[in-house]
């Protein structure tokens, strides 16, 4: 006959280390063979590394679909070609202003200059600064003043002796530049000073063009004279000056285009430049026509 042992049950899993007991058959002097321990419960982290190893599996077939993908690269792409767009705007405005400033300081300091010495143009009363179209017999200096020539006398100190200057401003090839004939105190009187025939040369702009306005060229230099009134006419002289004109010249205005020193005359670089130097404020009587009395 059979002795049957039978394991307590319990609602619960059963305890660690309680072991069931063994049911036992046949003659009662054979050994029951042991039964194992159930296994042990996992830790609290197992659960969260099982995911995180599934999620790392290279197998795995999650991931973006296409649509997804052209999206994003799209996105990318976007912003990627955004970023350039402002890159290279910034540069090109960065060198832009950078032009701009050049061109304005070295077309300044120019037409500084140039006012300085015509400001300084009357240097003997009753005689007219500039220059007509005819050559010098004193010295065959040729003073031909038109649109791209200036000529004129002009005297920078406050000496009781006048020791004038004369003075060429030219627009040569791409530079505006300034030729200055010393006075020989030696030879010569006023009004037939004796000049060097050999000029010191001054570069004031190395970089200059004609300043176009509306489509229109101007003219470097621009000669005006008094009404019979006693005003400013608003027509200039025809160039190049008449010997009667020259003399009745009382107003210069000077037109130039500063360009910067690297050459470049995209729109918006250079930069243009105009202004008038009256040589006489006021005529001496409304009925003068002739500057520096």
């Amino acid at each position: 006959m059979s002795l049957v042992t039978r394991a307590i049950h319990h609602d619960g899993p059963p305890c660690a280390g309680a072991i069931t007991a063994p049911t036992v058959t046949g003659s009662s002097h054979r050994t029951a063979r042991p039964v194992s321990a159930p296994p042990r419960p996992a830790f609290a982290g197992a659960g969260a590394l099982r995911r995180l190893i599934r999620r790392l599996d290279l197998r795995s077939e999650s991931g973006l679909t296409l649509v997804e993908l052209i999206i994003s690269a799209s996105c990318g792409l976007i912003v990627a070609t955004a970023t350039v767009v402002i890159v290279i705007s910034s540069v090109h405005l960065t060198s832009n202003f950078s032009d701009r400033v050049d061109a304005t300081q070295e077309g300044r300091a120019a037409m500084q200059s140039i006012t300085q010495a015509l400001a300084s143009s009357c240097v003997v009363a009753s005689l007219a600064p500039i220059l007509p179209n005819t050559v010098d017999s004193a010295n065959t200096i040729s003073a031909t003043s038109d649109a791209s020539h200036l000529w004129f006398y002009s005297s920078l100190t406050d000496d009781a002796i006048i020791n004038p200057n004369l003075v060429e401003v030219a627009l040569s090839g791409n530079s505006l530049v300034m030729n200055r004939y010393a006075y020989s105190s030696t030879t010569g009187s006023a009004p037939n000073w004796v000049f060097a025939s050999t000029p010191t040369t001054f570069t004031l702009l190395p970089n200059a063009t004609s300043e176009t306005v509306g489509g229109t060229v101007l003219p470097v230099f621009e000669y005006y004279g008094y009404n019979s009134n006693g005003t400013l006419s608003t027509t200039s002289f025809a160039v190049p000056l008449s010997s009667t004109n020259a003399a009745a010249t009382a107003m210069v205005t000077i037109n130039f285009e500063a360009i910067p020193s690297d050459n470049n005359v995209a729109t918006g670089r250079p930069a243009s430049f105009s202004n008038s130097v009256v040589l006489r404020l006021t005529p001496a009587s409304s009925t003068s026509t002739t500057p520096c009395f």
